[in-house]
């Protein structure tokens, strides 16, 4: 097998040594680009590096304090951010809204508003909305400066029996109440100011919703809003790579140019020529192989003595008449011939002389 596989691969260099070489060549200019590229050359990356964060945050708490006290819960007490309040026993919800950031050091000079807005409204499915009508009324303006980690604050009451009274002489005044009621404390926040050395600007509103019912009502509580930010340089710098990188290329470019070398120098000495000799004797032996089921070696002897011997031209047709005959073909090594006895006759294929099929042989 070390024969044959010696000389089909001899045969490969020999139909596709062009290709083999432009192989060779895309190995070794891509080994030297990657080298150029890594160690000469490797260019630049930028990236952004956060030089400071920050956030800024709107938030409301709410509370209630008991005006009628019953058995369980006494006059004077403060029921504090819960969802439900009881109307009858403590009508009056106080407000507070807080804003201000948190993170790097800066200045924020914030003004705001905080007013009751109340509306009827439909809200479409297309998701557009009708608001049939609208009444505001300011609760309170505030202002101040804040640094980082301190807020300024917007504190209001609601007394939400009047409100709900409200709703209702409007809507009889109106002698209808399309849409759904709506009840909100509003605040819109206007923010400037310096912030890690630059100047930043903030507008937002911020929304509780209120709904008064028929014994309670109920406070939709929104989560802490605000804005993240950062203060951020681009950095340059030299690019670098990983061992795979740093490594494939030497790699490549040394089986690139030893490759060319060693192709060459077989070349030169003809390693790859293959003669029509040897791809005769590849191609018997090849062909050898897919009839061995029907061949056995051995020493004819005197097997042919006395027959009268036929020639056949191929080994093919010799493995036919075995099998007609229903004999095996004997081939006989020393003699380089292959027989079928059959009764007088000896059926005999002998090879070309220039065929040498031992060199292929375990």
């Amino acid at each position: 097998m070390g024969g044959r596989l010696e000389l089909k691969l001899r045969m490969v260099a020999d139909e596709y040594a062009v290709a083999v070489v432009a192989v060779l060549v895309v190995l070794t200019l891509a080994g030297g680009g990657l080298i150029y590229t890594t160690y000469v050359a490797p260019g630049t990356e930028t990236t952004e590096e956060v030089l400071a964060e920050w956030e800024t945050t709107g938030e409301y708490t709410h509370s209630a304090t008991v005006t009628n006290g019953t058995a369980v819960f006494p006059l004077g007490a403060t029921l504090s951010d819960r969802s439900v309040y009881y109307t009858q026993i403590a009508p009056i919800l106080d407000t507070e809204f807080r804003y201000g950031f948190t993170g790097a050091d800066g200045e924020l000079n914030v003004e705001g508003e905080t007013t009751l807005v109340i509306r009827s409204v439909d809200d479409g499915g297309d998701g557009d909305s009708t608001e049939f009508w609208r009444q505001e009324e300011r609760l309170d303006t505030f202002s101040g400066t804040v640094a980082a980690g301190e807020t300024v604050s917007s504190t209001t009451s609601v007394n939400v029996s009047a409100v709900a009274a409200e709703v209702e002489t409007i809507q009889e005044g109106l002698g209808a109440s399309p849409g759904t009621t709506e009840v909100q404390i509003r605040t819109a926040v206007s923010a400037t100011g310096d912030i890690a050395g630059g100047s930043e600007s903030y507008r937002s509103t911020h929304a509780l919703t209120l709904e008064p019912g028929g014994g309670t009502y109920t406070v939709e509580t929104p989560e802490p809003a605000g804005e993240t930010d950062q203060r951020t340089r681009s950095v340059t710098t030299e690019r670098s790579y990983g061992l795979p990188r740093r490594a494939g290329g030497p790699a490549l470019l040394l089986v690139g140019l030893l490759g060319l070398a060693g192709f060459a120098a077989a070349s030169y000495r003809d390693a790859f020529e293959v003669t029509a000799a040897e791809r005769r004797s590849l191609e018997f032996a090849d062909r050898r192989e897919d009839l061995d089921d029907w061949i056995s070696r051995g020493s004819v002897g005197g097997l042919a003595d006395g027959r009268e011997a036929v020639r056949i031209d191929t080994l093919d047709d010799l493995v036919d008449i075995a099998i007609d005959t229903d004999e095996r073909v004997l081939e006989d090594t020393e003699r380089r011939g292959y027989y079928v006895p059959d009764g007088d006759v000896c059926y005999v294929y002998e090879p070309d002389p220039e065929i040498d099929i031992d060199r292929f042989r375990d």
